[in-house]
């Protein structure tokens, strides 16, 4: 009975561990896009209605959906806006830190997204708007390329946890 019992919470456990990654390379995908949309807001608030920065990022901080990006912006206007002198790069470089501090995305993915850090060294309004988006570009064949290995990633993560669960069940017995 209770090996029974304890073959049953062992597969169980670690099915929901190989669930669980599977999800995280969906969450993953879904996070990226939906920072691609945030640089398209970026873009459309820079390039035809003159917003700054600060102002872009208390506008994104309450309509994004995820609390990652919705904390990050808001760190970042309250962090612009303080009365000491930080500039942009610092301040986005912060906030960037705390994406990374979640472990939802890969390094490369984190330093495309630290690049932004530069946008304000760019004078020209049409310069920014490029630079944008050239990140959102890149960000993209990312999300394209992680959205060809998901299938196969999600797959092998479901299968891996219950075949774990399976194989610890018979070394146990």
């Amino acid at each position: 009975m209770f090996k029974l019992l304890g073959s049953i919470v062992i597969i169980g456990t670690c099915s929901c561990y190989g669930y669980y990654k599977a999800s995280c390379v969906k969450k993953r995908i879904e996070y990226l896009s939906e920072f691609i949309q945030i640089l398209e807001v970026m873009k459309s608030n820079i390039g035809y209605s003159y917003m700054e920065l600060p102002e872009i990022f208390n506008k994104l901080s309450d309509n994004v959906n995820s609390k990652i990006f919705k904390d990050m912006f808001k760190g970042l206007y309250e962090e612009l806006n303080k009365t000491d002198m930080i500039n942009f790069g610092q301040a986005w470089n912060n906030g960037v830190k705390s994406l990374e501090k979640n472990n939802i995305f890969k390094p490369e993915e984190i330093s495309a997204i630290k690049e932004l850090d530069k946008i304000t060294s760019y004078i020209d309004k049409d310069m920014q708007l490029t630079y944008i988006e050239m990140i959102k570009q890149e960000l993209m064949l990312t999300v394209n390329n992680a959205r060809d290995e998901s299938s196969k990633k999600i797959r092998m993560y479901q299968i891996l946890g219950v075949m774990t669960g399976m194989f610890i069940v018979v070394a146990l017995i």
